[in-house]
């Protein structure tokens, strides 16, 4: 469990940069209203991979007697 808030910090960075991503026309950060960019295609894509890095890390913390 030592690198409990690096999975953790890496978990939810990625879910921030996809709600961003997926938000940013909405909350007037997108680049024209209603086109979803390569930029918010990027944010998309990086988060999912913090994302699974995380969860790749966390579940190799694990030992077989931890649930």
């Amino acid at each position: 469990m030592r690198n409990k808030p690096l999975r953790v910090g890496l978990i939810v960075l990625g879910i921030l940069a996809i709600a961003l991503s997926v938000l940013a026309d909405a909350i007037g950060l997108g680049a024209e209203l209603g086109v979803f960019g390569w930029k918010q295609t990027l944010g998309i894509v990086l988060g999912l991979a913090m994302v699974s890095v995380g969860v790749f890390l966390s579940r190799q913390s694990k030992t077989p007697g931890e649930g």
